[in-house]
């Protein structure tokens, strides 16, 4: 591993005297090892990551000037500009053999051509007017791979540093060199240390590694999946894995080449990631190429996700005055500006994953309903602050919404497990089974369509769409419009849920002997309804056809009763209790 040209954990400055497209001389001071460029959009970022990539650094103790023009021709300072681009790109798989034919190819053209400007010389990077071995041909090649690689696709990298490695492995075995000799020689293939850091970023799929005999195993065209064995094409992993594949690819190619650079900058390379993978993305940075290799890496970002999960210290802002490079107020501040405002965050915003979208969205309004109670009379049931902002886990690989049920659970548990950070929370159904993961919350009833389909919003989503049946239609004679049921005593409210549910119970099991017994649902200030604890404890999601079917109501949908919830505004204290548990910070 490569020494970097000054100590890791220093902080360092970068001096800029001249212009540059939108750029004039500036100086950026107590940079940390890593450092993220935010700042609203034609700030100049791009033009600051192109000034880093294309102009030479010299180098002071620490500060690292830039001077434009300059009649250096060389930088003291290597600055390696990654682009997202380098992700799987070609249709066709990649071969150990065809690799290997790239080799002969090379050599065959080395052998052919004389000229001192001949390609294959300069890959080889021997002299070619001496008739060398093809041994001593290949290890040169082994020595100088840097010209071999594509720059274009992670899986051809990977292929020919694993090629190389096991030449290299099968030229130990034919001088006879002790086992224990090559293996430390060898060190870790490529292979295994991309898996590695795969495992302990959290990720399930892991690359292969080639068969024992060369030329013969096609390459990174599939992966597979750790916990279930199955094999699946490696253009199916999201553009987020793909990126952090890309990037270990990219850096396992630097180490093996003897080509790391000092500085890594990267122009929004977040800019399509899940949050999901936002947080592993910015482990992998800090923790493999900062900490482990002592690269330097600055990125620009418009991520309001990315910012929240990064230290305090590693946030920049960029500005249209002179002075461009400065740190925010806070964090929190950059976000606020990231997002014109449109979400309210603080240093103290709990992230709430959720299961999919659905719950999100019921969340969301349930939060919004409790801080802002539309009687003037009636106190909001939550403070506002801290903010509470839900994110669902729902996206596939391809960025698609998977329905509930398809391992979300599982996936929120995995998201806040691997989410070091005091202000990450989950929020799961109930399932009538019990989570014990510290951080993860379950609300009461078996899932949110429970809440959704309480008889008493059911009622009011039924009156706004289509009007109330005759066995409820009493309730006209108190109320005006389906917004002031929570108006209604309790006796009233009762009667609501009396006549809905026995309704829905002879529909779902008609003649069938069920436990009729109530629960007690509490409500503030002080009321308390009653209902069966069959309602409270089946899947909810089945409750909607047949209520569809007894009120010829097929206008009613999980998007309609979404949207009469926090209209209604009849919350029940199970869910206002584990929001305020969340805002507070307390532990599951």
């Amino acid at each position: 591993m490569k020494e970097s040209s000054f100590a890791k954990n220093d902080l360092y400055a970068i001096h800029f005297t001249g212009e540059y497209r939108s750029l004039v001389s500036f100086q950026w001071d107590d940079i940390p090892p890593f450092a993220i460029v935010t700042g609203v959009n034609g700030v100049g970022k791009s033009h600051f990551v192109d000034l880093l990539s294309l102009y030479p650094l010299s180098n002071s103790e620490n500060v690292l000037d830039i001077r434009i023009p300059d009649e250096s021709k060389t930088s003291e300072i290597k600055v390696v500009r990654y682009r997202s681009e380098y992700k799987v790109n070609a249709d066709y798989p990649f071969t150990l053999a065809t690799i290997h034919q790239r080799q002969q190819q090379t050599i065959q053209d080395y052998r052919n051509s004389k000229k001192q400007n001949n390609v294959s010389k300069q890959i080889i990077g021997v002299d070619n007017s001496i008739d060398h071995s093809d041994d001593i041909l290949y290890s040169a090649i082994e020595a100088n791979p840097e010209n071999l690689f594509t720059l274009a696709d992670p899986r051809e990298d990977i292929a020919i540093m694993s090629m190389l490695w096991k030449q290299k492995q099968h030229s130990l075995y034919k001088k006879r060199v002790p086992y224990d000799e090559i293996d430390k020689q060898m060190g870790e293939s490529p292979w295994k240390y991309i898996n590695d850091v795969l495992r302990d970023l959290g990720f399930d799929f892991k690359i292969s590694g080639p068969v024992d005999r060369l030329g013969e195993d096609i390459y990174l065209e599939n992966c597979t999946s750790v916990s279930s064995g199955k094999v699946f094409n490696i253009k199916t992993l999201s553009s987020g894995e793909q990126q952090i594949l890309g990037l270990l690819a990219w850096l396992v190619r630097c180490n093996w080449s003897s080509t790391q650079p000092d500085i890594l900058v990267m122009d929004e390379p977040d800019a399509h990631l899940h949050p999901s993978l936002t947080e592993k993305f910015v482990r992998f940075l800090t923790n493999i190429i900062v900490d482990e290799y002592g690269i330097r890496v600055i990125m620009t970002t418009h991520s309001p996700s990315t910012v929240a999960l990064v230290n305090e210290s590693a946030v920049f802002e960029m500005m249209r005055q002179k002075e461009r490079i400065v740190k925010p107020r806070s964090k929190w501040n950059s976000i606020r500006a990231l997002t014109s405002g449109l979400v309210t965050i603080g240093d103290d915003t709990q992230y709430v994953f959720v299961e999919d979208v659905l719950d999100a969205q019921f969340y969301s309004v349930v939060w919004q309903a409790a801080i802002n109670r539309s009687s003037t009379n009636t106190a909001p049931l939550l403070s506002n602050s801290p903010n509470l902002l839900f994110l669902d886990v729902s996206l596939s690989k391809k960025g698609e919404q998977v329905p509930g049920g398809a391992g979300g659970r599982n996936k929120v548990i995995k998201i806040v497990n691997s989410v070091h950070l005091p202000n990450f929370w989950g929020l799961i159904d109930n399932d009538n089974t019990q989570c014990e993961v510290n951080r993860i919350f379950q609300i009461q009833r078996y899932e949110i369509e429970n809440y959704l389909l309480d008889p008493v919003n059911f009622a009011a989503a039924l009156w706004n769409s289509q009007g109330l049946p005759p066995s409820l239609k009493h309730i006209e004679e108190i109320i005006s419009n389906p917004y002031q049921m929570k108006e209604l005593n309790a006796l009233e409210l009762q009667s609501v849920i009396n006549a809905i549910v026995e309704s829905l119970s002879k529909e779902m099991f008609g003649e069938t002997e069920i436990d009729k017994s109530l629960q007690d649902v509490r409500y503030q200030p002080s009321l308390i309804l009653k209902y069966p604890k069959w309602f409270l404890s089946s899947k909810g999601k089945n409750f909607l056809g047949p209520l569809r079917k007894i009120y010829n109501a097929r206008s009613i949908t999980f998007d309609s009763l979404l949207t009469s919830y926090p209209m209604v505004g009849l919350i029940p204290n199970d869910l206002i209790e584990v929001l305020r548990k969340i805002q507070a910070g307390q532990t599951s």
